[in-house]
């Protein structure tokens, strides 16, 4: 194992292990959100502009990547809808909890934690960031949809809603930036490829911070509640997701790292901005949170199946 990898690898289990010990206090709160600012207005649009504007024309193949991700999105929807009306009148669900268990299934950390996961397995994160992409824009669109079905409250919004939620979205700049630079990314490349590289690889090393952020989440929500609705939770994320991600990868004929990064992706849990979700349209909370404590856990240990698997 590469020296960096070792790096990152101790790094990584460090700053876990700090979000669990101090994740509830008022200080590390604090921490918490500005670790998210950081990752959300800096390094998040600056991988979204290189993976768009320069990766992009050079390895063709991540748009197979971002395709899987807008029909992972599609047929997710559709399923888990399907699936949590008919579960949930036998299960007792309310229309609450319902949509809280469509967020916290179809929507992963698709980010914050896959980012640093590549890193720790040597790898590069554009198929990341190339899935992100697609997944980001499609959930900006969906949640306002989903979850304000349960929230009469809130008013219908129209489209509204959802283009707000993107024109607010920092990495969604990242990418506008990106297709912009696409006609002059060979030139660019060439005149400043040194400078660029610094830039994608600090802000790269800067997503290692998410797993402080892993800590301290897992440490806000525990224990767990473990009921009906976040077992459904984790059988989508850790079973039914991947079938779905592999099917669609085997059909756009992805393989080697790409596969593993799609994966990797399948396998993420739930992401905490459910919980702002949630939150905001009134939801079930504590179904996201438990989903997020129980899952993440099982997340990782997956992936460090991954690992040690096969390229």
């Amino acid at each position: 194992m590469e020296a960096a990898v070792i790096a990152r690898v101790i790094i990584a289990v460090a700053l876990t292990v700090v979000g669990l010990a101090v994740g509830r206090g008022s200080l590390a709160r604090a921490v918490y959100r500005a670790v998210t600012l950081l990752l959300l207005y800096f390094s998040m649009p600056i991988l979204t502009w290189y993976t768009v504007g320069i990766a992009l024309p050079r390895f063709l193949k991540l748009i197979d990547v971002m395709v899987v991700g807008f029909a992972y999105i599609v047929v997710a929807l559709v399923a888990v809808t399907l699936l949590t009306s008919f579960a949930g009148k036998r299960l007792g669900w309310n229309c609450r909890v319902k949509a809280a268990v469509t967020l916290a299934s179809v929507f992963q950390n698709a980010f914050f934690l896959p980012l640093p996961v590549v890193l720790l397995l040597g790898g590069t994160v554009e198929p990341i960031v190339a899935y992100g992409i697609a997944f980001s824009t499609m959930t900006g669109f969906a949640v306002p949809f989903i979850a304000s079905r349960c929230s009469p409250s809130r008013g219908p919004r129209g489209l509204w809603e959802p283009l707000r939620g993107l024109l607010t979205y920092p990495p969604f700049y990242g990418l506008l930036a990106g297709i912009a630079t696409i006609p002059l990314s060979w030139q660019l490349y060439a005149s400043a490829g040194s400078v660029i590289a610094v830039l994608k690889s600090v802000a790269s090393e800067a997503t290692l911070l998410s797993f402080y952020l892993v800590g301290a989440s897992i440490a806000l929500t525990w224990p767990p509640r473990i009921d009906s609705a976040v077992v459904f939770t984790a059988l989508w994320r850790l079973l039914i997701s991947p079938i779905v991600h592999l099917g669609l990868a085997a059909l756009l004929g992805l393989g080697s790292w790409l596969l593993k990064c799609v994966l990797i992706e399948s396998i993420m849990p739930p992401a905490t901005m459910n919980l702002v979700f949630s939150e905001y349209y009134r939801l079930e909370t504590s179904v996201v949170a438990s989903s997020i404590a129980f899952i993440t856990l099982l997340s990782l240990a997956l992936v460090g199946l991954l690992a040690i698997s096969p390229p």
